[in-house]
């Protein structure tokens, strides 16, 4: 079993060596702990305000952010980064519909221009996932494009909230993962994300550390963190509706049932037939390639 990393604020957690965190799998204890610091309500008058929309459609997305320092190369520590953090209400779109959208790795791609690549390499290791991607910023041909390999596990607080971390990763297993030699590794990259049931609708709470071994300023990247994470948001919960309009809700619960409440992982989900009362034809596409459906249901076409 993985050791439970020692913090007791979100300071000291980004401080923390990163040879030992990039070593050490995510525990459920690790999650909770540090998206209750990230997350509180009472925290968010120590983060300073950066923008707010109101959006009809959208209900409200608010970003805000605030400094932290992070060790550097040789162990050293000083060196500044930048946590993101934006918080959107969507009252119109299920809580299963959006993390379906979010966290299914085929699915996020549909949607998100910055990680490419993304994809699971490990569905199970010591309770996390562990995945590949690339990330980079079309609209900013200086910032040199990053490669990062993470850990994610995801956490029911209850049944009307759902925790997901992820931290960068460099255990042996995954250093093979990594093909793209000309990238610049992200060694100190963080996502934090908290869904939360409300009323027929969702509230989603997002943190985002910057890793600043890159070459953007940290001004400019809030800049475009405040721009990109609304589009993203926006893109999302596009997706999200359109799946739902598209008679897709009985397959996401059922998807989402699997990898939260069952703990199976992506990999596993997919070579898996779901059952027969869901519609093949509301599957969205290139999912469960390995099945097809006769007149008796489903049936294996083998692996992928």
């Amino acid at each position: 079993m993985p050791t439970d990393l020692q913090f007791e604020t979100v300071q000291e957690y980004c401080l923390m060596d990163m040879d030992i965190k990039h070593e050490t799998p995510i525990t459920k204890n690790e999650v909770t702990k540090l998206c209750g610091l990230l997350f509180e309500e009472e925290t968010s008058t120590q983060w300073e305000h950066w923008s707010r929309k109101q959006d009809g459609k959208e209900g409200f997305i608010n970003v805000d952010c605030c400094d932290v320092r992070v060790p550097i190369s040789g162990g050293q520590t000083g060196q500044f980064a930048r946590i993101v953090r934006c918080v959107a209400e969507r009252p119109d779109i299920p809580l299963e519909a959006n993390f379906f959208e979010a966290e299914c790795a085929a699915e996020h791609q549909k949607w998100d221009p910055i990680s490419t690549g993304a994809r699971v390499i490990i569905d199970d290791h010591q309770g996390c996932d562990v995945m590949y991607g690339n990330f980079k910023v079309p609209m900013m041909p200086f910032f040199r494009e990053r490669e990062y390999v993470v850990y994610r596990r995801i956490v029911k607080v209850s049944s009307d909230k759902y925790f997901m971390l992820q931290r960068s990763a460099m255990s042996p297993k995954v250093k093979e993962a990594m093909p793209d030699k000309s990238c610049e590794w992200s060694e100190c990259f963080m996502i934090a994300v908290s869904y939360e049931r409300v009323g027929e609708g969702c509230k989603i709470s997002i943190c985002v550390l910057n890793d600043p071994g890159g070459n953007m300023p940290r001004s400019a990247f809030t800049a475009f963190a405040a721009m990109a994470v609304r589009q993203m948001f926006q893109k999302c919960g596009q997706c999200s509706r359109d799946a739902v309009k598209a008679g897709q809700l009985d397959y996401i619960k059922w998807w989402f049932k699997q990898r939260v409440i069952n703990g199976k992982g992506e990999l596993a989900i997919d070579n898996m037939k779901p059952p027969p009362e869901i519609d093949p034809e509301s599957i969205p596409k290139g999912r469960h390639l390995s099945i097809t459906k006769t007149a008796n249901g489903y049936a294996s076409r083998g692996s992928k």
